[in-house]
């Protein structure tokens, strides 16, 4: 399936628009979910030849294991919704052992006609907007960075942000609104190494291509052209963990996050000796006078956008934390050198706002996107481009996975979008474009997720080196939880649909069943006793908690639980209590002690404190947990239950890293994971000691360990090993 390719086809009284992602028959639209919409376009791509199913299920599945039976389902329910029978086939034909054939007649229509045939949509209304200026008018919009001699007159011209602003909404007030969308071609994979390729950055004439690269065991920042056979050329080389390149408007700078020191930075495009402007911070971005960054910073939960100079005057804030809601990330300046674009980002979705550099004023840009992350607004500011990736644990996303592109009106809505770049089985990251929007460049991340164990002697030392258990069926697993008799082992998977479903197996990982039921999210798993599982399920954004004993139904738990966005709820070994967040980031997050058959709680953690991922101990009389400390540094505790004393245990210097922990069988060790000496491991650290003890010993800066669960038989310490790959995409965008 090709996206250059005419997005239009109609056969019957049937339409597929491709770009729209919209099946309509005699005009009215028909329901088919994201699969059955891939498998019907790759079938009509592909109508002059039998598809294979092994082909089909490689392209639309992107190298997930299922079944042929998978395919079947998908195919009868394309045939219900368009009319079509198998035995007697008029557009999806069965060839015997061989696969499918779409044989009815197709007229391929251009993109054009597609737009003119769909109704304008209705829009989402977003958050209530606060007044700022618009966007200027195209001539402003899109002119280039002037020349030294006309530096002065720039300068008075933007200080007239009166009259700029009057201009400005007249613009908008002004456009037309019925101008053809630039259609994508030449979308081209510019990196194909084992390592993971992201961060894309264009330059400003878009011919060469700044990413960063953990290829040498750490993540350092490239340059490359794009033009064929090009040789990529190292531009740092200080084992910083180097990340999101930023290419100045005026060619001489890239700037870049430096995970392993903080801060941002900036080197010669052609590479030399780095400047730190910051000593935090993450996500830089040029203004077009090549003179000024903004930048994300702050903790999770209190991120937000700032601003410095290459005058060496300190940074200072441009957005205050909490207003808009959600962590500000992913800024992206606007061509006037005056606003900037930026995604308010909430643990399940991103939403897309617009900030005057000058007075801070907020404006929102409503859209009906489930999740609007890195956001760009090229040239004259007509198109709203963003990505839509595989959020963990979001819940109720209706956009699949993709680069999107939406058309944004003078009141600052969003149309309906349209998908631009599918997914195809990878989350899109880190958006580039050029300034005037005639190319985009794009990550593609793919992160296969599996449960590996590691084998304990009796004195609860690793008894040999970490090896996969599981494998999940689709490319995600997380959240393992043993039984607390050690016999069973429970886990959560991204189903097909989109879904996270929790199964239960043997230790061992053999066996296993699902637990909660399709048509919700279920997420949160912890076991009540050994018979016995509690977990969160969100139906269409309504959230509830239920406790799933393994023979028998589900039963509700009504008890007033915060079932919010960050909501983590744990049960006690004996199935008596739980322990859950109570808040969230932004204002603070408590942990409370709920007794499950009267209902009352207790907190167990001061006012004033933020605490995260509790975990009960086996013994019932300790929860380990991870309090948030500032700037970046996070502290692991265990807390007893009776007392409410807290002990201190490790400390983190990496926020990002707040991974649950698991207790050892004795309830004497906390393991948690952390990300030290430049690679995330798993740590055990004793709480009658002290001492801190390294588990595993994995050596990328990309491959992920996290979420360790310990069995009560003290044998094995079972966790999730992501293993990333990621390449770098490129196409053109022309009328």
């Amino acid at each position: 399936m090709t996206p250059e390719r005419s997005r239009v086809f109609r056969f019957e009284d049937i339409t597929v628009d491709v770009r729209r992602l919209e099946v309509r028959r005699k005009g009215e639209k028909i329901d088919l979910e994201p699969k059955a919409f891939r498998v019907l376009w790759h079938l009509l791509e592909n109508r002059d030849r039998v598809v294979g199913k092994e082909e089909l299920i490689a392209a639309i599945w992107a190298g997930a294991f299922v079944t042929d039976n998978a395919l079947t389902r998908v195919i009868a329910q394309i045939r219900k919704q368009l009319g079509d029978q198998a035995r007697s086939p008029r557009m999806i034909e069965t060839v015997a052992a061989a696969g499918y054939r779409f044989i009815a007649e197709v007229v391929e229509e251009a993109p054009a006609a597609a737009v003119a045939a769909v109704t304008p949509p209705s829009t989402e209304t977003g958050p209530a907007a606060v007044a700022v200026s618009a966007p200027p008018p195209p001539e402003i919009a899109s002119a280039p960075v002037p020349p030294k001699a006309t530096t002065q007159r720039w300068k008075l011209g933007l200080a007239a942000g009166a009259l700029v602003a009057i201009a400005a909404v007249a613009w908008w007030l002004a456009r037309p609104g019925t101008a053809a969308s630039p259609h994508l071609t030449g979308l081209q994979q510019m990196t194909s190494s084992s390592a993971v390729d992201q961060n894309p950055a264009l330059s400003p004439d878009g011919s060469l291509l700044a990413f960063s690269s953990d290829r040498t065991g750490h993540f350092e920042i490239y340059v490359r052209s794009l033009a064929p056979g090009a040789v990529e050329r190292q531009i740092t080389a200080d084992g910083e963990s180097n990340v999101l390149p930023a290419w100045s408007p005026d060619g001489q700078w890239i700037a870049y996050e430096s995970q392993k020191r903080g801060g941002i930075a900036i080197v010669p495009a052609t590479g030399g000796v780095a400047r730190y402007l910051t000593e935090t911070g993450s996500e830089p971005a040029w203004s077009p006078d090549s003179r000024t960054l903004v930048y994300s910073a702050g903790s999770v939960g209190k991120i937000s956008l700032w601003l410095v100079g290459l005058d060496g005057a300190p940074p200072r804030v441009l957005t205050r934390s909490g207003t808009p809601e959600g962590d500000h990330k992913n800024p992206k300046w606007l061509a006037d050198g005056r606003h900037i674009v930026f995604s308010a980002f909430f643990p399940v979705r991103g939403r897309p706002w617009i900030v005057d550099a000058a007075t801070g004023e907020l404006r929102s840009i409503r859209t009906s996107a489930a999740s609007v992350l890195f956001p760009c607004l090229p040239g004259d500011a007509r198109y709203l481009y963003y990505a839509t990736p595989d959020l963990p644990g979001a819940t109720g996303v209706l956009d699949p996975v993709g680069v999107w592109r939406a058309r944004v009106n003078s009141r600052f809505e969003a149309d309906k979008p349209e998908l631009l770049i599918p997914g195809g089985g990878a989350a899109p990251l880190n958006l580039s474009m050029t300034a005037d929007g005639s190319r985009i460049a794009v990550s593609l991340l793919r992160r296969k997720n599996g449960l590996w164990t590691l084998p304990l002697n009796r004195s609860g030392l690793p008894a040999g080196e970490a090896k996969p258990l599981i494998d999940a069926p689709s490319f995600d697993v997380r959240e393992p939880a043993f039984s607390t008799d050690g016999s069973r082992l429970a886990y959560g998977t991204l189903t097909q649909g989109g879904d996270w479903m929790i199964f239960q197996a043997g230790a061992d990982g053999s066996a296993p069943t699902p637990v909660s039921p399709p048509g919700q999210s279920s997420f949160g798993v912890s076991w009540s006793g050994s018979d016995a599982l509690g977990y969160i399920a969100d139906r269409k954004g309504q959230r509830s908690y239920w406790v799933a004993p393994l023979q028998g139904p589900p039963k509700l738990i009504d008890l007033h639980l915060d079932l919010g966005p960050y909501a983590i709820i744990v049960l006690a070994p004996g199935g008596s209590r739980l322990v859950e967040h109570s808040g969230n980031r932004a204002v603070g997050i408590k942990l409370v002690v709920v007794d499950m058959a009267t209902g009352a709680s207790r907190d167990l953690t001061p006012p004033g404190r933020t605490f995260a991922f509790p975990r009960w101990s086996p013994d019932g009389r300790w929860i380990s947990a991870v309090e948030r400390l500032e700037p970046k540094t996070d502290r692991r505790v265990a807390i007893n239950v009776a007392t409410l004393a807290i002990q201190n245990l490790a400390e983190s210097y990496d926020d990002s890293k707040l991974f649950p922990s698991s207790w050892s069988a004795d309830s004497e060790k906390v393991v948690f994971a952390d990300l030290r000496g430049g690679a995330i491991n798993l740590y055990s650290v004793s709480r009658s000691s002290g001492e801190l003890r390294q588990l595993t010993h994995f050596d990328s800066a990309s491959q992920a360990v996290l979420q360790p669960a310990c069995s009560p038989r003290g044998d094995q310490i079972v966790f999730v090993r992501s293993i990333p790959d990621a390449n770098i995409y490129v196409g053109d965008l022309r009328f």
